[in-house]
């Protein structure tokens, strides 16, 4: 009779075996924990809905109203969710928890940046449209209600579903890479600082905003340069403009990306 390997082999980093597993593991001992998350973040948008519509303000949950509240709850949320997404790890018994895990620090990395990057989305869009679907058929109902004489009646279009990507592709993909970058900073920051690192993520990046502030107002730098992939027009776009782009919003989440995952080798092997 055969006997099966043992499926970890630890001088390989990535073993898509040891990966399938990992995820299972990932996902029978904190799919309880995402959900109580995101079960918290929908009772907050909830109550934010409940006071739009109480205080008439319906014109907010219009297509492009919606939007702004997916934007905003995505980029709050996800923050939040990267940054808990190895808590406990500064404590005593969450590293030797996360060491005891048969799998490389690229393996838990990758898993990290596949629940992070698109479990997470597809969970809190789904949660989104929930919520929203009633909310925006109120409003609709409100706003028909409202019609005056010297205004028009609203037309259902205007509260139309929002759906990602699908109304306006170009400030989505804005949004996402925004979401790329946060989280990146958010994952980095719990990785590096060995306690109150939520705290310590939100007082550094206080500092880099005042220090960017004072940099501007003095070298006042063109503020075109930050969103000129979404600027509209046939002008051509310099190579290099491209480049300084792309190391913005691609390069520097990507080295975050990079510093979490060196810095959980650094914890795997201390």
């Amino acid at each position: 009779m055969k006997t099966a390997s043992p499926i970890p082999q630890q001088g390989r980093a990535f073993v898509s075996a040891r990966f399938a597993l990992l995820l299972r593991a990932q996902w029978a001992e904190q799919r309880r924990s995402w959900a109580a998350f995101l079960l918290v973040f929908a009772s907050i948008y909830a109550l934010c809905l409940l006071l739009v519509l109480s205080t008439s303000g319906y014109a907010m949950l219009k297509t492009s109203g919606q939007g702004f509240y997916y934007s905003a709850g995505l980029l709050v949320s996800g923050y939040l969710f990267a940054g808990r997404y190895f808590a406990g790890i500064d404590k005593r018994e969450g590293n030797l928890l996360l060491l005891m895990q048969p799998a490389s620090a690229l393996e838990k990395m990758l898993a990290a940046a596949l629940v992070i990057l698109l479990l997470y989305p597809l969970a809190y869009t789904a949660m989104f449209e929930l919520l929203t679907w009633p909310a925006r058929q109120i409003a609709y109902s409100m706003a028909v209600a409202d019609v005056r004489m010297a205004r028009p009646a609203p037309k259902a279009d205007d509260y139309a579903a929002f759906w990602p990507f699908a109304q306006d592709a170009g400030n989505h993909a804005m949004v996402a890479l925004m979401y790329w970058g946060l989280t990146a900073y958010s994952l980095a920051c719990s990785l590096y600082f060995r306690s109150a690192a939520l705290l310590k993520s939100w007082a550094l990046a206080a500092a880099l905003f005042l220090f960017t502030a004072i940099w501007a107002i003095f070298s006042r730098p063109n503020s075109d340069m930050l969103a000129v992939w979404w600027q509209k027009g046939n002008d051509p776009i310099a190579l290099s403009v491209h480049l300084l782009t792309a190391a913005i919003w691609l390069g520097i989440p990507l080295l975050l990306w990079l510093s979490a995952y060196w810095n959980l080798r650094e914890r795997q092997l201390s």
